[in-house]
């Protein structure tokens, strides 16, 4: 059996995963022999199926509607009937429901079925089985299925985005704890990041960069509604090249105040997310706990002064980051306790800083 469909918002290469050919609306009803509408109630849809499209399509066509009634024009479809242009059609909607005194209602070649939906007993008793299945697997297992308002990802999908989530988030979360002030968001996703649905990503992004600015709690479905009334505007990119990573994920703020206006971040071995470049500056960090971030002139004794200064606040460091740019270095200082407030002016009042900020993921 050969599918063809017609769709203005499905692209070649999404329709070309399912195995099906993508057409125009004319050349569907020429060459079809069954035609199934899906499409939603909207001025374009309205009476879409009348005398005209109807003799468009081929002789001993049968016609599916599963949509909306007022899509299909039932007197138009009913001549085509008598005629035998259109050998039969199946409808569950009609215009005006429950329908009435309409000469389609008595055709030998159309078969009805009750518009209700869910409103069976066995239906009503699938779906709270399904609904409890789905709070149970993401209870359980992460998985999403079927939410309003947050892409569903399967077991298999979340096990594999997980670190990516994680990543996202941490670097949004920098990224929003750093700026004062945000108004437009460029995300590039490269590699084989790609190969997954990027949608969960950007929620995660948003949740992270947008904590820092509401002390309303935030999650994966809020954020981007959160983001949407500040009027911050966000931009996806794909690319298939991570350029020297085999995944990346890179966010670049626009029009924003202090901070680092970019930051990259990658996975390495499907489950180590680290922070690959931070403003200009490349580097490889683990972001987690507590972090100083510095900005400093790359200057000898500045990495000694640092650590000692910390070491007289009792802050241990876990690790010590390093990348270098020219005459500037950036180090991201990973520490066990939060650096009291005291300490962090006396860093900055150390030779050669520029900035200190501590953040904590």
């Amino acid at each position: 059996m050969k599918v063809i469909a017609a769709d203005p918002f499905v692209s070649k290469e999404a329709a070309q995963e399912l195995g099906v050919g993508l057409v125009s609306l004319e050349e569907l009803l020429a060459c079809s022999d069954f035609i199934s509408l899906h499409v939603p109630r909207m001025k374009e849809t309205v009476n879409m199926i009348n005398a005209d499209t109807l003799r468009q399509m081929k002789p001993g066509v049968r016609l599916i509607n599963c949509s909306r009634g007022d899509v299909v024009n039932l007197d138009d479809l009913y001549e085509a009937l008598e005629r035998g242009h259109v050998a039969g059609a199946a409808l569950d909607v009609f215009p005006v429901e429950p329908p009435t005194d309409l000469p389609i209602l008595t055709h030998p070649h159309v078969i009805f079925t009750p518009h209700l939906g869910a409103s069976t007993d066995e239906a009503q008793i699938n779906v709270a089985k399904m609904v409890a299945d789905e709070i149970a697997a993401y209870l359980i297992h992460g998985m999403i299925s079927n939410a309003v308002n947050f892409p569903s990802v399967s077991k298999e999908m979340m096990d594999n985005l997980k670190p990516h989530l994680d990543i996202a988030e941490k670097m949004g979360s920098i990224l929003g704890q750093l700026a004062v002030k945000v108004h437009d968001i460029t995300i590039t996703y490269g590699g084989t990041v790609c190969e997954y649905d990027t949608r969960p990503l950007t929620h995660a992004i948003l949740k992270g960069l947008l904590s820092a600015f509401t002390d309303k709690p935030l999650n994966y479905v809020n954020a981007p509604a959160l983001a949407k009334e500040k009027g911050i505007s966000v931009k996806e990119n794909i690319t298939q090249s991570g350029g020297d990573f085999s995944n990346l994920i890179r966010i670049k703020l626009e029009n924003h105040a202090e901070g680092p206006d970019e930051i990259w971040g990658t996975v390495f071995a499907k489950k180590y997310g680290r922070i690959v470049r931070l403003g200009r500056i490349y580097m490889d960090a683990i972001p987690e706990g507590y972090m100083i971030i510095i900005r400093n002139h790359d200057r000898p004794g500045v990495i000694g002064n640092v650590g000692t200064l910390l070491g007289r606040h009792n802050v241990n460091i876990g690790r010590f980051q390093l990348g270098r740019l020219k005459d500037r270095a950036l180090c991201m200082v990973n520490i066990d306790t939060p650096a009291p407030e005291s300490a962090l002016e006396e860093l900055r009042a150390l030779p050669n800083i520029i900035s200190v900020s501590q953040v904590h993921l």
